[in-house]
């Protein structure tokens, strides 16, 4: 019984002869997919991307961006790198062409800023992990390119006077009348919570009454649509500010009405 069982044993591991077959015939046809793609030129390959992405119904914005990136791309391979097939293109390809962007300026004559440049770099990315997704590729090329590093910009705070101009700026002088009134009680209700509170633009959109707390001074705000719809309360400090955004807010409603 236990030879029995050995025996069973080691046909259980043993693959079929069938399965084998199927194994080799399919890595045989995945192999000759890569040759037949592979031999293709970069600028094909790139036509082929644009007709994927419109396919799929990106944005006319979004397929004009990639195509004037790629555009960018193929013309630096093929002229400084003498680069033309797809088996033929590197990491180190990729490397250079950064370099070059943020070497040469643009053609407005000034060098490119980090984000552009990283808005780039994203667009190639998009195009080569397409490129091993076909299955036109048997690696990505640009799987070790790293994103160029973005560094996070300091937010300038206005100074009270320029403040007092913004505020003043809510009451045009050219206009009168219970209307004229009306929209500068409202701008300047936005200005004091914006600068009193420092919430969301989102967030001052979905503000109503109810959502002021007069006796605490708090504010509960809710951003509709974003994170979540997570809710949270903010202080307000400025007594100013209080009574200046409910007034706006009885006015909006009122205009509404």
């Amino acid at each position: 019984m236990a030879g029995r069982k050995s025996e069973n044993s080691q046909k259980s591991r043993t693959p079929r002869k069938s399965e084998t077959s199927q194994a080799a015939l399919s890595q045989q046809d995945s192999s000759s997919v890569y040759a037949r793609r592979a031999s293709k030129t970069i600028r094909s390959a790139i036509d082929d991307f644009l007709l994927d992405r419109e396919s799929r119904h990106y944005t006319p914005r979004t397929l004009k961006w990639h195509q004037l990136v790629l555009s960018y791309l193929i013309d630096f391979l093929e002229s400084q790198q003498k680069v033309t097939r797809l088996v033929e293109l590197e990491a180190t390809h990729l490397r250079a062409w950064m370099v070059s962007l943020e070497r040469e300026p643009s053609a407005r004559g000034k060098p490119r800023a980090a984000r552009t440049l990283r808005c780039y770099a994203q667009s190639m990315h998009a195009f080569c992990h397409w490129l091993y997704e076909e299955k036109y590729v048997e690696e990505n090329p640009a799987e070790r390119v790293k994103l160029p590093k973005l560094e996070k910009p300091l937010i300038r705070i206005i100074e009270f006077e320029e403040f007092e101009a913004l505020l003043d700026a809510c009451a045009a002088p050219q206009e009168k009348g219970f209307i004229a009134d009306r929209n500068t009680a409202r701008n300047r209700a936005i200005l004091w919570v914006l600068w009193d509170t420092g919430i969301r633009l989102g967030e001052l959109v979905g503000l109503r009454l109810s959502d002021f707390d007069r006796r605490q001074g708090v504010l509960l705000s809710l951003e509709r649509g974003g994170r979540n719809g997570a809710s949270r309360s903010v202080e307000m400090l400025c007594e100013r500010c209080c009574t200046t955004w409910i007034v706006g807010v009885k006015v909006m409603m009122s205009w509404r009405r």
